[in-house]
């Protein structure tokens, strides 16, 4: 599913934008709930260039700098201007090379312990330049999402004949859609080498 309309972009060249991810888990089922983002740098195949493309939880910062993730959030536990976790985006600072983005949020563990959107109500994702506070989108995974674990949340693509490095020399759409097998699916299908052992 692709849905333009609701991604509100400025008309304004921006150069950076954040995504923040809030949720709070469920007293009633006893433990807590951790949601991720994360975010693949990709080439124009799609693909990453190395590992170090893929910025997660345990790799919170890009080799070029434009890529910022706050710490993991592993209980719902608000900070971050009321955000669990935040990641920075630096558009003007990305190598030439990265000629994708693909930003995903997925819950920790859920194969082994049944998580969903519905177990982390409310659950809300929220996509903002972060010196305006324009928020450009905001969605309710909890709501619009409640059964899936893990959400694809955005696609950028950088147009090659584009002489600067803003927002709008990106074509951006949400994919809005699911991958099998989570975390490591995202990781297999644009790929980085991952160690299920």
């Amino acid at each position: 599913m692709t849905d333009f309309a609701r991604l509100q972009l400025p008309s304004y060249a921006a150069t950076r934008f954040s995504v923040g991810l809030s949720w709070q888990a469920r007293t009633d089922y006893g433990m807590d709930f951790d949601l991720d983002l994360s975010v693949f740098l990709l080439d124009a195949t799609g693909q990453v260039a190395m590992d170090d493309d893929f910025i997660f939880y345990h790799q919170r910062r890009s080799r070029c700098g434009s890529i910022h993730l706050s710490e993991d959030d592993r209980a719902g536990e608000t900070r971050y201007h009321g955000f669990n976790e935040i990641v920075d985006i630096h558009l003007q600072t990305l190598p030439q090379t990265v000629m994708q983005l693909a930003l995903v949020v997925t819950t920790h563990d859920s194969a082994q312990e049944n998580h969903c959107f519905e177990h982390m109500a409310p659950a809300q994702v929220t996509i903002f330049e972060p010196q305006t506070q324009h928020i450009w989108l905001s969605l309710a995974l909890d709501e619009d999402f409640y059964s899936a674990d893990h959400l694809w949340l955005l696609q950028g693509q950088r147009n090659p004949d584009a002489m600067t490095a803003s927002l709008t020399d990106w074509a951006w759409r949400l994919p809005l859609s699911t991958q099998d097998g989570g975390l490591i699916g995202y990781c297999q299908r644009f790929g980085v080498q991952v160690n299920e052992t």
